[in-house]
Protein backbone atom coordinates (compact mmCIF):
# COMPACT_ATOMS: atom_id res chain seq x y z
CA UNK A 1 0.00 0.00 0.00
CA UNK A 2 3.11 2.15 -0.49
CA UNK A 3 3.66 5.01 -0.69
CA UNK A 4 0.35 5.75 1.74
CA UNK A 5 1.33 2.62 3.76
CA UNK A 6 4.67 1.80 4.39
CA UNK A 7 6.93 -1.18 5.69
CA UNK A 8 7.20 -0.59 9.63
CA UNK A 9 3.80 1.57 10.32
CA UNK A 10 1.15 0.53 12.66
CA UNK A 11 -2.33 0.58 11.10
CA UNK A 12 -5.32 1.68 13.03
CA UNK A 13 -8.41 -0.40 12.16
CA UNK A 14 -12.48 0.19 12.83
CA UNK A 15 -15.27 -2.02 12.37
CA UNK A 16 -17.15 -0.98 9.57
CA UNK A 17 -20.33 -2.33 8.04
CA UNK A 18 -19.74 -3.27 4.57
CA UNK A 19 -22.85 -1.11 3.63
CA UNK A 20 -21.12 1.62 5.21
CA UNK A 21 -17.82 1.05 2.86
CA UNK A 22 -16.85 3.22 -0.24
CA UNK A 23 -14.70 2.55 -3.30
CA UNK A 24 -11.18 3.87 -2.57
CA UNK A 25 -11.54 2.88 1.27
CA UNK A 26 -8.51 1.14 2.90
CA UNK A 27 -9.84 -2.15 4.09
CA UNK A 28 -8.43 -4.85 6.29
CA UNK A 29 -9.05 -8.49 5.21
CA UNK A 30 -8.53 -11.95 6.61
CA UNK A 31 -7.31 -14.30 3.70
CA UNK A 32 -6.11 -17.75 4.81
CA UNK A 33 -3.93 -17.08 7.75
CA UNK A 34 -2.93 -13.88 7.37
CA UNK A 35 -4.17 -10.37 7.12
CA UNK A 36 -3.98 -8.26 3.91
CA UNK A 37 -4.67 -4.35 3.24
CA UNK A 38 -5.58 -3.27 -0.07
CA UNK A 39 -7.88 -0.55 -1.13
CA UNK A 40 -11.56 -1.18 -2.03
CA UNK A 41 -12.41 -1.23 -5.69
CA UNK A 42 -15.62 -2.60 -6.52
CA UNK A 43 -18.31 -4.01 -3.80
CA UNK A 44 -21.03 -6.86 -4.87
CA UNK A 45 -23.60 -8.65 -2.86
CA UNK A 46 -21.82 -11.56 -2.01
CA UNK A 47 -17.91 -10.16 -2.03
CA UNK A 48 -15.77 -7.11 -2.81
CA UNK A 49 -12.75 -6.38 -4.93
CA UNK A 50 -9.52 -5.25 -3.63
CA UNK A 51 -6.14 -3.76 -4.93
CA UNK A 52 -2.59 -3.18 -3.29
CA UNK A 53 -1.88 0.51 -4.68
CA UNK A 54 1.93 -1.29 -6.37
CA UNK A 55 2.01 -1.54 -9.83
CA UNK A 56 0.87 -4.27 -12.17
CA UNK A 57 -1.08 -6.04 -9.20
CA UNK A 58 -4.52 -7.88 -10.34
CA UNK A 59 -7.60 -6.98 -8.12
CA UNK A 60 -8.22 -10.03 -5.77
CA UNK A 61 -11.82 -11.23 -4.55
CA UNK A 62 -12.43 -11.17 -0.85
CA UNK A 63 -15.47 -12.40 1.02
CA UNK A 64 -17.63 -10.35 2.41
CA UNK A 65 -17.18 -12.08 5.65
CA UNK A 66 -13.40 -11.76 5.75
CA UNK A 67 -13.45 -7.88 5.35
CA UNK A 68 -12.68 -6.94 9.47
CA UNK A 69 -12.85 -3.33 9.18
CA UNK A 70 -11.47 -0.09 7.24
CA UNK A 71 -8.13 1.61 8.47
CA UNK A 72 -9.04 4.85 10.08
CA UNK A 73 -5.50 6.07 11.03
CA UNK A 74 -1.52 5.30 10.60
CA UNK A 75 1.35 5.40 13.09
CA UNK A 76 4.72 6.43 11.73
CA UNK A 77 7.52 7.70 13.71
CA UNK A 78 5.30 8.61 16.63
CA UNK A 79 2.77 10.63 14.09
CA UNK A 80 -0.54 9.45 13.92
CA UNK A 81 -1.88 10.18 9.87
CA UNK A 82 -6.04 9.81 10.36
CA UNK A 83 -6.89 8.79 7.09
CA UNK A 84 -10.14 11.31 5.74
CA UNK A 85 -11.61 10.67 2.60
CA UNK A 86 -10.40 13.03 1.22
CA UNK A 87 -6.88 11.05 1.98
CA UNK A 88 -7.77 7.95 0.51
CA UNK A 89 -9.42 9.49 -2.84
CA UNK A 90 -6.15 11.64 -3.03
CA UNK A 91 -3.33 8.96 -2.68
CA UNK A 92 -5.76 6.25 -4.79
CA UNK A 93 -5.51 9.18 -7.48
CA UNK A 94 -1.47 9.66 -7.72
CA UNK A 95 -1.30 6.01 -7.39
CA UNK A 96 -3.47 5.36 -10.39
CA UNK A 97 -1.63 8.50 -12.42
CA UNK A 98 1.77 6.79 -11.90
CA UNK A 99 0.45 3.73 -12.69
CA UNK A 100 -0.94 5.13 -16.60
CA UNK A 101 2.48 6.84 -17.00
CA UNK A 102 4.73 3.35 -16.50
CA UNK A 103 2.23 1.94 -18.69
CA UNK A 104 2.57 4.26 -21.18
CA UNK A 105 6.65 4.89 -20.89
CA UNK A 106 6.43 1.12 -21.34
CA UNK A 107 4.48 0.99 -24.11
CA UNK A 108 6.67 3.53 -25.61
CA UNK A 109 9.77 1.76 -25.53
CA UNK A 110 8.16 -1.39 -26.47
CA UNK A 111 7.69 0.90 -29.98
CA UNK A 112 10.92 2.35 -29.83
CA UNK A 113 12.80 -1.04 -29.97
CA UNK A 114 10.58 -2.03 -33.44
CA UNK A 115 12.12 0.79 -35.32
CA UNK A 116 15.19 -0.43 -37.70
CA UNK A 117 16.77 2.03 -39.73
Amino acid sequence: MSPLIRNGDIVIGAETPVKALRRGNIVICRQADKFIIHRLIRINSDAVFTLGDAFGQTPEKIRITDILGKVITVLRHNNHYKLTRFNELMSWSMVRTKNVIKKLLRYNRNEETKITL
